[in-house]
């Protein structure tokens, strides 16, 4: 085993704790929640959220809240913690900081305890052939070429989280902002990008990307794409962000850069109907699924511009062939907002898009089926007719699979060869 999918509550008071059961020393953690305590859905005007990760060493996380249909998006960014949360008063719920990564789980201190309960989902990464890995951050601030260095080795995979600012790290502020997620595994690229409105009535924009890590998008009605770039090159000591569009704001990029796994990203589309669906191309047996979806409207096309829809949502679910969590949080248009929290699906989505309160209603869901020789196999039990989950998904190995990478050929010590 080299992947862990779990989950831990978060406590009533500050201090030292320490959480044992993936069974394995961890190399990288990856969380994320809502102000969920327990699977289920919050029909209510507020939500909150976060996502965060660490290397043991370096942390890097981003917080979101909003009360709809009030004007206070609140937002958060740093790299002192890796779980931070913020409600929509600007107060912050809660934060920890790794202390350690531990033979059996990971330590961390909890500055802040005002969200007792609150379920905290985390992917534990390791295995004998991931051989490097360095969370950090990176400000893009032009178009053309930025060179990262500083990570200490050549990677093969990033899992990137990344913000539109004017400064890092970024205190709690109540403004618009775009926020996304972007994975690269060297040959196969993908970003999210959710724009969150301070106003209801432009909620925000949600577009998919089918080939760029990074995507940035105007802060106005019109859901444009105002930057976008890839990861042009991996460096001896990096790699190269070639923005193709800058939209004139500073790009924040916190990444977990990682060498010697097996990595596969992906996009794809939900079915048509319920039932299964397989995702193939990866060349390996995982041992993670890790997905980031959004619902749009039908007409909108993978790497389109020229269309979204107006509701801000983060929605991420993982799976490792035995535990699956997901959880999402965001608002709909009319101005409904809530999160939504669960320990059986890897990729679902609230009906966030509607004209009446439906925050509680599930649009569609899926679980994890079966980890196959070349990908995964998804068993969709809902589908919401008019609103296709949009999948960036990435599939891990970090034991004995190896995997051809750009003509790098990663074998299950993590020696690589060109």
């Amino acid at each position: 085993m080299a992947a862990f999918v779990g989950n831990i509550d978060a406590p009533g008071s500050t201090g030292n704790v320490s959480y044992t059961s993936p069974g394995f020393q961890p190399k990288a953690v990856i969380f994320w929640g809502t102000t969920r305590t327990s699977a289920g859905s919050n029909d209510s005007t507020l939500y909150s959220g976060f996502y965060g990760m660490t290397d043991g060493t370096n942390s890097f996380v981003a917080g979101m809240s909003g009360a709809a249909p009030a004007s206070n998006v609140h937002r958060v960014f740093g790299d002192n913690s890796c779980i931070k949360m913020v409600n929509s008063a600007g107060t912050i719920l809660m934060e920890a900081e790794i202390v350690s990564l531990d033979s059996d789980g990971f330590t961390l201190n909890w500055t802040t305890a005002g969200a007792t309960g609150a379920d905290v989902n985390f992917v534990v990464l390791g295995g004998a052939s991931l051989t490097d890995v360095k969370v950090g951050v990176a400000t893009i601030s032009a178009s053309g070429a930025t060179a990262v260095t500083g990570v200490g080795f050549q990677p093969d995979m990033m899992y990137l989280n990344y913000y539109e600012g004017s400064a890092f790290p970024q205190s709690v502020a109540d403004a618009n902002t775009t926020i996304g997620i972007g994975l690269d595994d060297g040959t196969n690229r993908n970003g999210h990008a959710t724009l969150w409105r301070n106003s209801i009535i432009d909620a925000g924009n949600s577009l998919l990307s089918a080939d760029s890590s990074l995507l940035t998008l105007t802060s106005n009605n019109a859901p444009l794409i105002s930057g976008e770039g890839t990861i042009s090159a991996f460096g001896a000591d990096g790699f190269t962000v070639n923005m193709a569009t800058h939209a004139g704001i500073d790009l924040h990029v916190g990444y977990l850069a990682m060498k010697g796994a097996s990595n596969y990203v992906f996009d794809d589309t939900m079915p048509a109907a319920a039932g299964d669906q397989a995702i193939t191309g990866a060349g390996f047996t995982p041992e993670l699924l890790f997905n980031h979806n959004m619902s749009v409207n039908a007409s909108v096309a993978e790497g389109s511009g020229a269309a979204g829809w107006e509701g801000s949502a983060m929605n991420i679910g993982a799976a490792d062939g035995t535990r699956e969590r997901f959880a999402q949080w965001g608002c709909d248009v009319n101005g409904d907002g809530g999160d939504f929290q669960s320990t059986t699906h890897t990729v679902a989505q609230a009906d966030a898009i509607d004209t009446v309160d439906r925050m509680s209603v599930l649009g569609d869901e899926a679980a994890w089926k079966s980890f196959d020789a070349d990908g995964a196999t998804l068993d969709w039990t809902v589908v919401t007719t008019g609103l296709p989950a949009l999948m960036l998904g990435w599939m891990f190995a970090g034991g004995a699979a190896t995997k051809n990478f750009d003509n790098k050929l990663i074998y299950a010590d993590g020696i690589s060869s060109v």
